[in-house]
């Protein structure tokens, strides 16, 4: 397994042969990054990234869409769009390396804002919902405000503005991203002292709860982190 060519294509349509006959890349950035920026290969977003259609699932060395059509992840599983934001931010982090930023992580994360800002709907005054997507757990669908994808939307807005910022070019950010950056909701319930994983949860499908806490590093109390994991053992049928 070269890993190189394996986090390289988790960034742009580059295809693996000897791996995935149909070219089709593989698709979690942010699970794999951590590793890599503190690695030998901590350059690889770097060299290999280039801005893509924002809406392909699993890109080919092409850029177009290569989830097979009757599966309605390539349409519906948008918390890839995050998880791209949340790698590029990581190097950015990591590197300090500006020329990327202006070449490539800003126009980046920019053309994946433009997808996110597309998707929100308002939800009375405040907030805005991300509605219809699948979440982490696949085997659901039609969810409004998975938390993981919402996260993943408030972190691309948050680095669009912070990358704007650095390199001098504040005024290309629309004032409503600016709001959409605040104003997509994160669930909390503060009484149970867990995240909500979706509108409507019941049982099941809590898994975006505890990805929030990694891959995407969202700030929490450890009681709220060990209830989210607790909460997922008991959906999966574990102890009460």
């Amino acid at each position: 397994l070269n890993l190189y060519s394996v986090i390289a294509s988790n960034v742009r349509p580059e295809p693996l042969p000897s791996l995935i006959p149909t070219g089709r890349a593989i698709k979690a950035p942010c699970f794999v990054s951590p590793f890599f920026l503190l690695s030998s290969c901590s350059s690889a977003f770097g060299l290999a990234a280039k801005p893509i259609d924002s809406k392909a699932w699993e890109s080919a060395f092409s850029g177009e869409e290569t989830c097979p059509p009757y599966a309605p992840m390539g349409k519906f599983e948008q918390h890839i769009n995050g998880d791209i934001a949340f790698a590029a931010r990581m190097h950015w982090y990591v590197t300090r390396d500006k020329d990327w930023l202006e070449e490539i992580g800003f126009p980046l994360v920019y053309g994946i804002c433009k997808f996110w800002a597309s998707r929100v709907q308002p939800d009375g005054k405040f907030h805005f919902s991300i509605n219809n997507v699948i979440p982490i757990d696949e085997a659901l669908r039609g969810i409004n405000n998975s938390v993981f994808t919402n996260l993943g939307a408030v972190y691309s807005f948050r680095f669009a503005i912070e990358a704007a910022e650095e390199l001098g070019q504040a005024t290309k950010i629309p004032q409503l991203w600016r709001q959409l950056a605040a104003a997509i909701p994160i669930r909390y319930d503060r009484e149970k002292d867990v995240h909500i994983p979706y509108d409507g949860y019941q049982k099941g499908g809590s898994l975006d709860t505890v990805m929030i806490a990694y891959p995407f590093l969202l700030p929490m109390r450890r009681s709220t982190q060990i209830n989210n994991l607790e909460r997922y053992a008991k959906d999966l049928g574990g102890p009460p």
